[in-house]
């Protein structure tokens, strides 16, 4: 009964517990007001509790708050974001992320607990946190920025990964600082890392970057399948009628993995154009390929470059 006291009218409240008059009603409300705060300052009170259990129960009581009035006590999530337990530290950034606006005045706070916890000891609560900073902080934010640039200099590769594939969600396209800092990573020793920078630098280069264009092409003949994929595919966003990054793409195509020369295709099909009949010849080879899915990208790639496939072999046997 007591939780529809505060909301209800005088009259409301005067005939769901029987009262006669706006006095007893009043008197009622003040009882309830009296209530309501002795119960946030015992929800307050078992935030700090020994037991991991009872915080929980506490942090999940006052986040219910905030999601029924919209004015919770944004203040007591985000001191549970510096709790010892990683699950709390989890529910309490979880919770923020949607609580908490970027035109609010708590939304500083928030960013720079969000920017605290990109380094956490817990992997789920680091990814909260990248999902908080993606959605509290404004795109471009110059501190958040900073950060990530910061963590890609870290010697754990994981921090390196992580900071690096958070950055195109904040990040404006052609951001100098950001993008050299990625294309630093495309050398990184582990292959999680440079595979992520690759990709990264898809979406956060400016496009027809030629210097960008170049350092992708100096890559070409990284050890790892997987990656001259990724190269293949930022290549087909950023550096459209590129001729280095054409040849690149053409060598891809005598590459002895199958997934790399189907991704060199589907590439190929944006930045080349017909009149390179040094690109056509080689897509055209590909249509003897001996995985299908390569035959087929390399009708795909020719049709999109408006030649049939037929006209192309010919093409190809005349050479």
């Amino acid at each position: 009964m007591w939780s529809f006291l505060v909301e209800g009218t005088d009259q409301a409240v005067a005939l769901l517990v029987g009262g006669t008059c706006l006095v007893d009603t009043l008197m009622l409300k003040q009882v309830c007001r009296q209530f309501a705060h002795l119960s946030k300052k015992a929800i307050t009170h078992h935030l700090d509790d020994a037991s991991p259990a009872i915080r929980v129960e506490a942090l999940q009581a006052t986040i219910r708050v905030a999601e029924e009035t919209c004015i919770g006590d944004v203040k007591a999530i985000l001191g549970r974001t510096e709790d010892k337990d990683a699950s709390l530290r989890h529910l309490a950034v979880s919770a923020l992320t949607y609580l908490v606006h970027g035109d609010d005045f708590e939304a500083p706070a928030v960013i720079d607990a969000g920017i605290r916890l990109l380094r956490d000891g817990d992997s789920t609560v680091r990814q909260a946190a990248r999902s908080l900073l993606c959605t509290v902080a404004r795109k471009g934010d110059r501190k958040v920025i900073a950060a990530l640039v910061d963590i890609i200099q870290s010697e754990q590769a994981c921090l390196r990964q992580e900071a690096i594939e958070a950055l195109p969600e904040i990040t404006i396209r052609g951001d100098e600082v950001a993008v050299a800092a990625v294309a630093d990573c495309l050398s990184d020793e582990s292959l999680a890392v440079r595979r992520e920078a690759v990709a990264t630098l898809g979406d956060i280069a400016n496009y027809f970057d030629s210097d960008i264009c170049e350092l992708l092409c100096s890559h070409l003949t990284d050890p790892d399948p997987s990656f001259r994929c990724a190269l293949a595919h930022a290549s087909a966003i950023l550096a459209r009628l590129h001729p280095g990054t054409i040849t690149m793409l053409i060598s891809f195509l005598q590459d002895t993995h199958a997934e790399v020369r189907y991704r060199a295709l589907l590439a190929l099909g944006v930045v080349a154009r017909p009149p390179d009949q040094h690109a056509v010849d080689a897509i055209s080879a590909c249509l003897q390929d001996s995985e299908q899915r390569v035959c087929n990208a390399a009708r795909e790639t020719l049709e999109v470059l408006s030649l049939p496939p037929h006209e192309a072999m010919g093409s190809l046997d005349r050479s």
